[in-house]
């Protein structure tokens, strides 16, 4: 009689310039799949943006209803923060809305998202002492994951220690599903990419807002930014230089 296997979908979040580092993800998720189908019977399958077909709607909002119906995240960062996801948007990129909700949907027992893996690339001295806009919300963004202790971040210096960081990851996905069954069937996927977009899970930023006093206008998700990067800034000095 065949055994059952179990399939776990991965997103892969990242921003523009680390095509690389994607396919090295793709790559040892299938390396896995190919070494550890029969001891596991589980298999992970990689998804990203590349997955998304195309519509009349916002972009983002096409590509956080494949989120929701994933198992898990790897988000990965190296120079580039990206750019804000709409014009009028609560976000000032992409990744940072997919990380919210990919953690958003950590809490919640309908979803299937267990885990989220956050790795940042490492970044040259000389550009650190000159980190420029991009870089430097990358660097907040650590900072931030460092003082909430949300996620326990991990860093890569290449494409074989990316490698060894994802299989490991994987390996440890493994022993955990294992013994334990997915939360939801595997019909909530498509359950979810059926969903009208005001359906989707809402969630504000709660790392990335400031508040601000009743009768000022409210700032915009940039400007929130921006305010929050300067904050750190101003508390640690040597942050750039340091990271």
């Amino acid at each position: 009689m065949p055994s059952k296997v179990d399939a776990f979908r991965v997103f892969i979040a990242s921003p523009g310039g680390l095509e690389a580092e994607r396919k090295v993800i793709r790559e040892e998720i299938e390396r896995f799949n190919s070494a550890f189908i029969k001891e596991n019977n589980i298999v992970f399958s990689s998804q990203g943006w590349e997955d998304v077909p195309g519509g009349a709607r916002r972009p983002q909002e096409l590509i956080n209803e494949l989120i929701v119906s994933c198992d898990y995240l790897i988000l990965i960062l190296g120079t580039r923060w990206g750019t804000q996801p709409a014009i009028d948007a609560r976000y000032t990129s992409g990744i940072e809305e997919e990380f919210y909700l990919a953690n958003d949907c950590l809490d919640r027992e309908t979803s299937p998202m267990r885990d989220i893996l956050v790795l940042f690339k490492g970044v040259p001295e000389e550009q650190l002492s000159d980190p420029g806009e991009q870089l430097l919300k990358v660097i907040a963004f650590k900072k931030l994951l460092e003082e909430t202790k949300q996620v326990f971040y991990k860093t890569f210096d290449d494409l074989e220690s990316l490698r060894r960081e994802v299989a490991a990851r994987l390996r440890g996905w493994a022993r955990n599903r294992s013994a334990e069954k997915p939360r939801v069937q595997s019909e909530y996927g498509e359950r979810q990419r059926n969903l009208p977009p005001h359906s989707l899970p809402q969630q504000e930023s709660p790392r990335l807002v400031d508040e601000v006093p009743m009768g000022r206008p409210a700032l915009t998700a940039a400007e929130r930014f921006e305010r929050k990067v300067c904050k750190i800034l101003e508390t640690d000095r040597s942050l750039v230089k340091s990271s």
